[in-house]
């Protein structure tokens, strides 16, 4: 497998961040993952926001089997779209069965100042609009502006037609925010978000 990524990937260093299959009927089910950082590596690379995968099957014992090169499916730069006004890389992906689309979060962690600043971005691209590889669509709050995370966006899950569930990964961050009336959290906790979505 990682001679797999290798190749598709291209490059020395990657980190890779998402995994999210899509299934399908006979053998046309995409498999994708997603990648955060590629470069030379760990100390020299690029934060990018890019998919490779390929389309797999089940085999009748279960097992999961790739049926054509593990290849680049996807990109995009967060930094050309207005309202992204931090350099992130990729970390989550989400398949939507209810709405035959894949939700993307992007993080950040940057320094402004000698400020520490965190957060996110969600974006949604239908699969039609994947599959032709166009841009996503970046979210916004209710009032119309860019939805910008507080805490580090890392993990996605959809619940339902109109829920998703958003996880943080703070690091060494311990501070909360708006999100609780706490300070600091507990090393042992992490904070989520419940997101209420409407088309």
């Amino acid at each position: 497998m990682r001679a797999k990524l290798d190749a598709a990937i291209g490059t020395p260093y990657y980190k890779i961040e998402g995994l999210a299959a899509i299934p399908g009927e006979h053998g046309d089910g995409l498999l994708m993952f997603g990648v955060r950082e590629q470069g030379n590596a760990h100390d020299d690379f690029d934060y990018v926001c890019r998919m490779v995968g390929a389309h797999y099957r089940i085999t009748s014992d279960g097992n999961l089997e790739f049926i054509d090169e593990l290849r680049s499916l996807y990109a995009f730069d967060p930094s050309a779209h207005a309202g992204v006004n931090h350099t992130c890389g990729l970390s989550s992906l989400e398949y939507d069965p209810y709405n035959a689309s894949l939700y993307l979060l992007t993080s950040f962690e940057t320094e402004d100042e000698d400020i520490a600043r965190i957060g996110g971005y969600l974006w949604v691209v239908s699969l039609q609009d994947l599959a032709a590889e166009r841009e996503p669509q970046l979210v916004c709050d209710e009032q119309g502006e860019v939805l910008v995370f507080e805490h580090k966006a890392e993990g996605l899950a959809v619940l339902d037609e109109t829920r998703l569930f958003v996880a943080y990964d703070n690091d060494r961050h311990l501070g909360l925010g708006s999100i609780d009336e706490r300070d600091e959290r507990h090393a042992c906790e992490a904070p989520f978000t419940l997101l209420a979505m409407s088309q």
